[in-house]
């Protein structure tokens, strides 16, 4: 009987490195692979570029299969010769030689390595080529233009998703939807995610999502190779994508997986879980905003009371110095009376005549002054009442909108929108392990309950 020979990882890697040394000198040819760079600030999509007088490191992939096959290169800075300096999506050919280490499988890690120091430029990669022309044929029609991004409404209450039947990335953005704003109604427009067929299955369930009057729409898809979300790079639903009345989320792939459907959306999100994040708020924080919002509105409530109140007491005390100033007035008009009527007494003839005139224009005078002080008094009062009541009927008005809103929010909302709540030995049941078969159980809905009796649960896998 023949013993075969078994290997460890680490033997089997230092045999093909073994092999690998029995060649001399070799040149491959692949894509230079360079991480696209996104700036938050502009949504202007750069490259990442290789130092001049630095080593370069980079992957090449195989221009024929570039998902399945890729080389992690190295070319030192100081036995370099090339005449170009490659960019991401070049076609390039790097000579090396295979002796050990220039060509070598990672022993740790089992990934295959080469250290070439020729490179010469033989093209431009069909993807990145195709990435480009595609984006500087929408960027003068403004698709990228942040000024032309709509807002996201910060108070959603009904979200359309598209995205692949049961998939991580749907399971991603309900789950977030349901965590941070569960008052909102969650619509799922299922559609192709990636293949030939995609674009136009995204595209029509993208119309579908707007004509169901959603305040935001979601496009989520999970991370995968170049040519699996190659799909979003379509021309076509980038138009109809900037074409969407209601703003549109994407969230496609990881982080670095930039995407003309991602640029040309309102946001771009990095996975399908920051889709979901930025399309909601936090239910907590908007609570907490409520109540915010209603102890300032108290306390400026209150503050407004004290202000008019000092403002009050203000024109009370103008008011007693122009009833003063009325009253010393009257009170020289009386003595100058009584002095002219003295005079008139040892005065005849022509003088008493003059002393008359004298003392009815002096009586004319001191009536006037007294009349008009009165409509000054009668016109600061009724502006007074006036601006009172104005900020009185604010107050009421805002009071009445915020209490609305926070009703809006409340349990007994939710069931009068079809919603009921189960409970049992006075306990809600968040899930069917928590029902006991034994026990009669009372459903709530928002007009009364109802009280049944369980006869078989089961649990969804999922």
């Amino acid at each position: 009987m023949t013993l075969k020979k078994v290997y460890s990882i680490k033997e089997l890697s230092n045999a093909v490195n073994s092999a690998l040394s029995n060649i001399n000198i070799v040149t491959i040819e692949g894509e230079v692979v360079l991480p696209m760079i996104r700036d938050n600030r502009t949504n202007k999509v750069t490259e990442k570029k290789l130092d001049p007088y630095g080593h370069w490191y980079f992957p090449l992939k195989d221009l024929n299969e570039p998902d399945d096959y890729q080389f992690d290169v190295t070319v030192f800075s100081y036995n370099r010769v090339a005449d170009i300096i490659p960019k991401n999506g070049d076609v390039v050919q790097i000579t090396g030689y295979i002796n050990r280490p220039n060509v070598s499988v990672y022993t740790k890690t089992n990934k295959l390595s080469f250290r070439g120091y020729k490179v010469e430029i033989s093209g431009t990669g069909q993807f990145y080529a195709s990435f480009k022309r595609t984006y500087r044929k929408l960027e003068p029609l403004g698709y990228f233009d942040p000024l032309k991004k709509k807002p996201i409404p910060p108070y959603p209450m009904r979200i359309a998703v598209i995205s692949g039947k049961q998939t991580a990335a749907l399971r991603d953005v309900v789950f977030q939807i349901e965590t941070r704003w569960p008052c909102a109604e969650t619509l799922v427009f299922p559609a192709i995610m990636q293949g030939d067929t995609s674009p136009s299955s995204v595209m029509n369930a993208l119309k579908l999502a707007e004509q169901s009057n959603s305040d935001v729409i979601i496009i989520a898809r999970g991370g995968g190779s170049v040519s699996e979300l190659w799909c979003f790079n379509d021309e076509q639903l980038a138009h109809a994508i900037f074409a969407c009345q209601t703003p549109v989320i994407v969230g496609v792939g990881h982080k670095q997986d930039d995407t003309i459907a991602g640029l040309t959306a309102d946001f771009n999100a990095a996975t399908p879980t920051e889709a979901g994040i930025k399309a909601t708020p936090l239910l907590s924080d908007v609570r907490r905003q409520i109540e915010d919002a209603r102890s300032n509105m108290h306390s400026e409530v209150v503050n407004r009371l004290l202000v008019n109140s000092q403002q009050q007491r203000i024109y009370e005390m103008e008011l007693d110095k122009v009833r003063q100033k009325a009253v010393t007035e009257l009170n020289s008009i009386s003595v100058l009376s009584a002095q002219l009527q003295e005079t008139l007494k040892r005065i005849p003839g022509e003088k008493s005549k003059e002393l008359y005139y004298l003392k009815n224009q002096l009586s004319s005078n001191g009536s006037g002054l007294y009349n008009k002080t009165q409509l000054q008094i009668r016109q600061l009062k009724t502006m007074m009442d006036s601006d009172i009541n104005s900020y009185y009927r604010h107050l009421r008005d805002n009071l009445t909108l915020n209490t609305e809103m926070i009703e809006s929010l409340g349990p007994l909302s939710v069931l009068r929108r079809g919603y009921s709540v189960s409970r049992q030995n006075e306990k809600v049941l968040k899930s069917v392990d928590d029902i006991d078969l034994n026990k009669d159980m009372e459903i709530r809905y928002a007009d009364g309950y109802v009280i049944s009796k369980p006869l078989k649960k089961e649990r969804f896998d999922g």
